[in-house]
């Protein structure tokens, strides 16, 4: 059974060779693999022992069977999880195991493997009340297991764990987040034990000093200063992550190494570093959010590569300007009021604001809705400053501004400016 089996689960030919490289696996390759799957599992209700056993093995062999590459990995890893889920519950157990050993192998696609597998199994375990305990143990084992691999030798390995581990950060079961502030304070507490990172075999060349006690945000620290620029742009993806349940002194530490990868040598890290703290801006708003957005992403309008002014001005036009023209987002006219109090900001907004109307991404509805906004006090400056900037794009009536000019006095420096710039467009 296990000979024809196998290959139909690996989704390969009878002969074992697979879809050749610059194509896509087979539609009939799926259909077969979903046919091995039934059979299977009609095997398993027949409570027989020894064919229970024998698919064990084939899922273990396929463990080690699975081409290195990653549409295979992505396919294959949820037929395994699928199937390991139909065995009797101690060889579930067996199997978890077998994957906490086999995630130490000498194999970089043995580690590969087992990493991407580990999500897939979480993820199908049961709710069941009488076997919580049990599951739980097993959820612990996996997500260990991920951790470690955070820290692994080889760039692809860690890269892909720290990638799953922001997917499970991301996650809103509190199970898991439970889970992992559990394991984490486990492995700082083993860590202070030890006095360094314990050896296990392919995973500890890269060292992190756990001093402060939290495990996963120091390991995740260390992963931002990473060599490898897919290691650190993923690392800046579970940073975003973890974001949202760290207490406000780790939060801070947390922005400010956000902040730091915006300046990263890699195009690709800054752009993530922006598009992370732009994500908090939205989903997390707070004076420290604020602050450090302006300081970081706004500047990025003047990066020396092209493609990141470009990305950044998009991202400046989704976090300010688009909900300018939906009034519905009290803490754009924060933003826009810190903005207005400092004229480097105020040039960089300039800057976007040029390169937004040069790719037709301005609508002139939003003069409208500034000038309405005049009339409020507490936003009042914030939109005079915005007119003043979209002046010279979209035609703006100088009636109002000449109302508020001789409201003002001789101290308002800035407000003569606006005004000025608006008769002068």
């Amino acid at each position: 059974m296990a000979r024809c089996i196998m290959p139909r689960l690996l989704m390969k030919s009878i002969d074992g060779t697979i879809a050749p490289a610059n194509s896509s696996i087979p539609a009939h390759f799926n259909h077969l693999k979903d046919l091995a799957i039934t059979f299977i599992d009609h095997r398993i209700q027949t409570k027989s022992e020894e064919e229970a056993d024998t698919v064990f093995r084939v899922l273990q062999n396929m463990c080690a069977k699975c081409p290195d590459r990653a549409e295979y990995r992505t396919k294959v890893a949820p037929v395994v999880a699928q199937v390991t889920l139909m065995l009797p519950r101690p060889l579930v157990q067996d199997f978890v195991d077998f994957l906490s050993i086999f995630a130490q192998s000498a194999k970089t696609a043995y580690r590969v493997f087992a990493v991407e597998l580990a999500p897939q199994l979480v993820s199908r375990f049961p709710a069941d009340k009488e076997e919580e305990a049990v599951f739980e143990q097993l959820r612990s084992t996996l997500l260990t297991m991920v951790l470690k691999r955070c820290n692994d030798k080889a760039p692809t390995v860690r890269t892909r764990a720290l990638t799953i581990l922001s997917t499970i950060l991301s996650s809103a079961d509190a199970v898991y987040s439970a889970l992992l502030e559990r394991i984490s304070k486990e492995l700082s507490l083993e860590e202070g034990d030890n006095g360094a990172e314990a050896d296990d075999g392919y995973g500890s060349d890269h060292r992190v000093d756990r001093s402060s006690g939290d495990a996963l945000m120091n390991l995740i620290e260390a992963r931002c200063d990473d060599e490898k620029v897919f290691a650190r742009k993923a690392a800046v993806l579970a940073l975003e992550a973890l974001y949202p349940v760290l207490n406000p002194e780790s939060g801070l530490k947390a922005l400010k190494m956000l902040k730091t990868r915006t300046l990263d040598i890699s195009v690709m890290v800054r752009k993530q570093g922006a598009d992370s703290l732009t994500h908090l801006l939205a989903a997390h708003p707070s004076d420290f959010v604020r602050n450090t957005w302006l300081q970081a992403v706004l500047p990025l309008v003047t990066d020396r590569e092209s493609s990141v002014q470009t990305f950044v001005c998009k991202l400046i036009s989704e976090a300010l300007i688009a909900k300018i023209n939906a009034d519905d987002d009290a803490n754009v006219w924060r933003l826009l009021a810190l903005i207005e109090q400092q004229q480097d900001l105020r040039r960089y907004l300039l800057r976007a604001l040029i390169h937004l109307a040069k790719e037709n991404q301005l609508n002139q509805r939003i003069v409208a809705v500034l000038e309405e906004k005049t009339r409020d006090s507490d936003k009042s400056n914030a939109a005079w400053m915005l007119l003043a900037e979209l002046s010279g794009v979209f035609k703006v009536n100088p009636k109002l501004a000449r109302i508020r000019w001789y409201a003002l006095d001789d101290s308002a420096d800035r407000m003569l400016g606006y005004m000025a710039k608006i008769f002068a467009g």
